[in-house]
Order: structure tokens, then sequence, then C-alpha cells
């Protein structure tokens, strides 16, 4: 990392073919890393090569230590039976050098030798199916991304197959190829596969009910999807802890919920969901996205469907309190901006909108950056600190800087809002109506 920043690439290739020789090619970090350096820089075919190689090691090396494993404890089992070893003495596990059977560090190489149907039997035969920790699973994971993005379909859907049978039991393979299948619109395999990742969840985890009834809401099928996060709600809230905390991510897919009953124009609901999705955000800086956005759909929700103005400019004082919007905060001063305009605030509105113009431009204001902000900003930078040729890697795959690849930037990028632009402006004029109506009265009472 320290060559590469120093603008020494090669150096930094010598460091990383380095690292993936540890633990007799098992180095997962290693392997990614140097796969991630490749595609930064410009080397797609050699990033894939890299990831295939590092598989077909890991898969070998997996079988191999299942066999050794098998074959010392027949012969653990065939020793006692001979010599009838006492229970005391069969307690005790019969270990012989293992380092005799493995390969040397030096035998790492990008080989890609390997009988992939005969390695897929063995796997499936041989190798348990749960091992926690295993770092692999990034690699599968990052080389079914590379033959997303640079092989062919083919390709892709034999990467996905691959980790889902390395690791049967870990739901975000399942879940990545269900995506994968949802973004080309093969919609039966598509769901099978969000089923299975969804099984496989259990109460674990929200994200693939909800990624499921995201896609079942992008089709339109709001009925279904009411029923899969209702499902998912249940799974995870009889998990160990309740979901609380949001660790499980519950709290996006009550969001992903409220907005479901929002398009089905059950307000009563979207509104109850709400407010337990923003009790369930984690606290302090955190949570601050997460809050930032509920508000903002609730302060949204209030002024379209209830025309409670007030209360929606008290949500929206809320969200810009948090200042951490998914990008951006210009769609809260075009919100409060709107909100003045009913309320006949012409200063307002005018401060509203130059405010939403500086969001949109990155004119900010220097006086108004504190420095607690400032720390804030420098500490984050730190603790998401990212590898030195990260920003670089961004723009190969066309990533803008204020986009993100992670999860959290996903699902706000599932969300789509009812659209009410022409609706309030009948809402409006009927409004005045009735306040015209009410003046009349009055002034016909008094």
């Amino acid at each position: 990392c320290v060559a590469y920043e120093q603008g020494d690439v090669d150096e930094a290739r010598r460091w990383l073919y380095r690292s993936i020789k540890m633990n007799n090619g098992r180095h997962a970090q290693g392997w990614l890393a140097l796969a991630e350096l490749e595609e930064a820089e410009g080397n797609p075919e050699k990033a894939l090569v890299i990831c295939q190689a590092s598989i077909v090691q890991y898969e070998k090396g997996l079988i191999e230590s299942r066999q050794r494993y098998k074959k010392e404890r027949d012969n653990d089992r065939e020793r006692m039976t001979q010599h009838g070893k006492d229970s005391k003495d069969a307690g005790r596990p019969y270990r012989k050098d293992r380092h005799s059977s493995r390969s040397s560090n030096d035998s790492v190489s990008l080989s890609l030798t390997g009988n992939p149907e005969e390695i897929k039997n063995s796997l499936l035969k041989s190798v348990p199916p749960y091992r926690s920790g295993d770092k692999f699973l990034n690699v599968f994971r990052h080389w079914a991304r590379l033959e997303e993005r640079y092989g062919t379909f083919e390709s892709a859907d034999q990467a996905h197959e691959r980790g889902s049978l390395a690791f049967p039991l870990n739901y975000k393979v399942k879940l990545d190829w269900a995506q994968y299948h949802a973004k080309l619109r093969n919609e039966d395999r598509a769901r099978s596969l969000f089923v299975e990742a969804c099984t496989q969840a259990g109460s674990h985890h929200a994200d693939p009910y909800r990624l499921y009834a995201s896609f079942e809401i992008s089709l339109g099928n709001y009925q279904h999807a009411r029923k899969i996060l209702f499902r998912g709600s249940q799974a995870v809230a009889n998990s160990s802890d309740g979901g609380l905390g949001n660790r499980r991510g519950l709290g996006q897919l009550l969001v992903t919920w409220a907005v479901c009953e929002w398009h089905l124009r059950n307000i009563p609901r979207a509104e109850v969901l709400f407010d337990h999705a923003l009790r369930l955000t984690e606290a302090g800086d955190e949570g601050s996205e997460l809050r930032s956005f509920i508000l903002y759909c609730i302060a949204y929700l209030e002024y379209y469907e209830r025309d409670e103005v007030y209360l929606a400019q008290h949500c929206i004082g809320l969200c810009l309190k948090e200042n951490l919007l998914p990008g951006g905060n210009a769609p809260v001063w075009d919100l409060w901006a709107e909100i003045a305009r009913d309320l006949e605030n012409d200063h307002l509105e005018d401060e509203c909108m130059k405010q939403a113009q500086k969001c949109r431009t990155g004119d900010k204001d220097d006086r108004a950056l504190s420095s607690y902000d400032m720390l804030k900003a420098s500490a984050m930078e730190s603790l998401m600190r990212q590898n030195p040729w990260h920003e670089k890697l961004q723009a190969v795959r066309g990533i803008k800087g204020s986009e993100s690849s992670s999860s959290d930037s996903s699902f706000y990028s599932t969300i789509r809002l009812p659209s009410y632009r022409k609706k309030r402006r009948a809402a409006k004029q009927q409004r005045l109506k009735r306040e015209e109506k009410l003046m009349n009265y009055n002034s016909a009472k008094e």
C-alpha cells in the first residue's frame, strides 16, 4: 500500500505477490487486493485470472485438507481398535506431522489447472458446508462481480454457482446471484434465488427479504412485496436480539415496507412503520444517515398526504440537524421551499431555494462549517479508509465520487417515493377554497 501511494505500482505488485504465498496460498486479503489493483490499473483480464487462480487453489486446498482429516480420523480409529486403548487414552486424539503432507509456500502460482467438474463433485462430497470466518467468501463474491462487469453471462453465472457450492449456507452468495438475474430481468430465476437466500438467512438478517421485496416493487407487485416484508420482519423480530439496534437490517426493511404501504395508499400504516424504523436507528453519528432519510420521508408524507405543513417543517428541521441525507440536502431544501410557498412566506422560500442551489453546485460557506464538523469529517475519513487504489478503481468502474458501492447506498437507490407535484397543486386549490368558504361563513356570522 505504501509503495502504491508513492507511485511505485510494480513494487506494490511484488509485495502483494509475496502476500499470496502466505498460509499456502490461503491469504484471501492478499488475493483480493491484488485483483483490485490490477482492475484499477486497467487490467481486468489479469484481475479475472488472479481470482480464478486463487479459487482453484482454495478449492483444492479444501479438498486435500478434508481428505487428510478423514484419513487421520480413520487411522486413529483403527489404531484404537488394534491396541485397545482405555477410555482415558481414547479421548486423546492422535496427531502426526501434518507439515509433511503440505506443499511449500513457493508452490503458489497463478495456475488454472484442474477439472472444474471434478472439483465441484469433490466439494459436494467431502467439504463441510459451514466454515465460520472464511474470508475467501469475499474473493468468490469479487470474482462474480468481475465476471458480471467484464465477462459473459455464462461466465458470471458459473462464478456465482461456484460461490454457492463453496458456501452453501451463506445467504450473501445467493443474494448476489439473485440480484444479477434481477438486473437482467430473468424474473423467474431471480425469484427462486431470492427465496433460497431468504431461507438461508432465516432470522440472521433482513437484507434478503428487503431486496426481494424491492425487486417485486420494481415490477409493480406491491401486494406480494408487502407479504415478503411482513415475513422478513417477523423472522428478524424473532431473532435472539429481536432485531434491536438495527444490527440485522430491520430498520431498512421497515422503511421499505412503509414506502410499499404508501404506494398502496395505506397511509396510517406507513406512518407507524416509519416511526418504528426511526426508533431502530443507531444512536449518534452511526445512525444519522438512515435517521435523516426517514425524517425526510416523514416530512414528505405529512406535507403531501396529511397537509400537515408545521409537522413537516418540524421533521425538516430535525433532518437538517442530522445533515447526512444520502445524495445531499437539496431535496430537503426544495421541500421546505414548497412549504414556504404554500404558506406564502416569500423570504423563507427564497432562502430555501438558495440553499438548495448551493447543495447542488457544491458551494459551501466556510463559516458554516464548524470545527466539530471538520473534526467529525476527518475522523470518518480515517475510520472508513480504503486501499490507496480505491478512487482509481471507482473511476474505472464508472462510479461517481458521490456514489458508493456499499450496501447502505444501494438501499437508498431502491427507494422510490410517490410523486405529488400535480396532485399538490389541486390540493392547494381545494384548501384555499375551503379557507375562503370558512372566512365567508365567519364574516356572515358576525
